[in-house]
């Protein structure tokens, strides 16, 4: 999902964009910082301390990202997986109980040559009754017990941002969205609506090179790949429903959610358009610790409305999909995580039979699994990390390595890899495989309070 764009502009003028707002924010740092403290004969009178508890807390963090592919991509025109300049401004404040946020990107891609205006958060979170809360406006939302894995978790994802190396925040895309949140003694329930159907942001071509299934092929930009959306309007938002129990540190879940599939996997043969199909979803999940580490169960099914029995060629078919999982630090400051995964495609032969091309067509059982390692030293100021996937029907692979270091609180630097293989075209990542890339990062933060 794109988040909206408050401008849009060349990349000619984005460095004076950037410039104008270092110089600001460091003006604003600097004054912030220089002032000298308010004389105060009672530190702990209570008039003092709710004068600056009610002060916003603002903070800016300034970043740069680029990388490359490892080989030549002859899909896409460009030579970049990234190659940006970001400028994040962040403000919350109280007002008694109720919060409110705002999270503001201004990015300069040189991939795109725009430089946009996006609204990350824009939120207000308050109580309304004892135990009520509604927060209200964009955010950022997720649940599921999968790491990198989604079954439950129906919210949009930028996969874009995920594939190209920027900080894995952005793999979860806004949400304009109401939720409310219940709380009781004998459950709590999350209630979420989104009055207008939000997508994930997926591979269009332009950045990353994919596979077509109507032609059979990899395919890139130029066109750009473009969807049709449902319509905007109340009966195609979505809503999803969380009801959770902790009980002697096992948390139990069970979820629901109605509306569409989040990337536009199936085709309108009339319109000539890939379409998103209306979807509904129902699991559970079990998380608890276990032998010094900590467990997890869940199971989603996605039942597929638009192709109830299967055998439309141009709609993906429901699927139960099944995740178990262990995560558990083995020695001081290493900790390993894996996980199993399975995607059942239900009436797969009636898939098989009405495909235009069944050899390419998804396995019954997809199977996948994962595999995390991440090793904290020096002080912590460094962090290794490899986490990767691996499917043994699809016989593909991805994995990610990555190492951050902290120089001080302000600076931190980060270099990784997404590299992608497979024997097959077609398969999730064995599609990516020419998308594969090295990249590095470093953001540079501070706060005016």
């Amino acid at each position: 999902m794109n988040s909206p764009k408050l401008a849009s502009f060349p990349l000619s003028k984005a460095l004076l964009v950037f410039l104008s707002l270092v110089l600001c924010s460091a003006a604003m740092h600097a004054g912030a910082t220089q002032a000298p403290a308010p004389e105060a004969e009672d530190d702990w009178g209570d008039e003092t301390w709710e004068e600056e508890s009610s002060k916003p807390s603002i903070s800016y963090h300034i970043e740069a990202g680029f990388g490359g592919f490892i080989h030549p991509n002859s899909y896409v025109k460009h030579h970049h997986s990234l190659s940006e300049l970001r400028y994040r401004w962040e403000a919350t404040h109280y007002w008694g109980q109720t919060l409110g946020s705002v999270k503001a990107d201004l990015t300069a891609d040189n991939i795109t040559n725009k430089t946009t205006a996006t609204l990350r958060e824009t939120f207000i979170a308050l109580p309304i009754a004892s135990n009520v809360d509604v927060k209200l406006g964009r955010q950022i939302l997720t649940w599921g017990t999968g790491d990198l894995l989604f079954l439950n978790d129906m919210f949009p994802k930028d996969w874009v941002a995920f594939f190209s190396g920027r900080q894995l925040e952005y793999l979860k895309a806004p949400s304009d969205a109401v939720k409310v949140g219940v709380f009781s003694a004998l459950a709590n329930v999350d209630i979420i609506w989104t009055p207008v159907f939000d997508s994930d942001n997926y591979l269009t071509g332009q950045r990353f090179s994919f596979y077509n299934p109507l032609t059979d092929e990899l395919y890139g930009a130029p066109p750009e790949l473009t969807a049709l959306d449902p319509e905007k309007t109340f009966k195609h938002g979505e809503i999803a429903l969380r009801v959770y129990k902790t009980l002697n540190s096992q948390e139990f879940a069970l979820y629901g959610y109605k509306g569409f599939s989040k990337q536009p996997s199936a085709f309108d043969p009339d319109r000539m358009k890939p379409i998103f199909t209306k979807q509904q979803v129902l699991g559970a999940s079990w998380l608890s610790p276990f032998a010094n580490g900590l467990f997890n169960l869940e199971f989603a099914w996605h039942y597929s409305l638009n192709d109830k029995d299967g055998n439309d060629p141009f709609v993906p078919n429901s699927q139960f999909r099944y995740l178990v999982g262990y995560e558990k630090e083995v020695i001081s400051k290493v900790t390993t995580g894996i996980q199993l995964y399975v995607e059942a495609t239900r009436n797969h032969s009636a898939l098989i039979q009405s495909s235009l091309n069944p050899e390419n067509k998804v396995e019954e059982y997809r199977t996948l699994s994962t595999a995390r390692i991440s090793y904290r030293l020096m002080q912590d100021k460094l962090r290794l990390s490899l986490f990767g996937y691996f499917s043994p029907s699809d016989k593909d692979h991805y994995w990610l390595p990555k190492a951050n270091y902290r120089l001080n609180d302000r600076l931190s630097l980060e270099f990784g890899a997404n590299i992608f293989g497979g024997e097959k075209p077609h398969t999730f990542f064995g599609q990516l495989e020419d998308n594969s890339n090295v990249y590095g990062r470093f953001r540079y933060s501070f706060s005016s309070n």
